[in-house]
């Protein structure tokens, strides 16, 4: 794995570059089953997937909570 240290550093320096929003929108994503990358994000229809579910699975319209996104991540394992 040493020789992956810096793609996986970029990895991470680009996902904390993200504006809060889009870093929710992959950590839901991601834990969901639709995302499998950062790249993932820039497909609209993806992104409107997962838009979707968090409307559905948030009773006010605001974030999940960290509960919520892991408790989802479990249904999938």
């Amino acid at each position: 794995m040493p020789e992956d240290k810096e793609k996986m550093l970029a990895t991470i320096a680009r996902f904390q570059s993200l504006p809060a929003e889009e870093r929710h929108n992959f950590r839901v994503g991601r834990r969901v089953g639709i995302y499998n990358d950062l790249g993932d994000l820039n497909n609209s229809r993806k992104h409107d997937l997962v838009e979707h579910a968090i409307q559905k699975l948030s009773n006010d319209g605001s974030q999940l909570d960290d509960e919520t996104i892991y408790a989802l991540m479990e249904r999938f394992i």
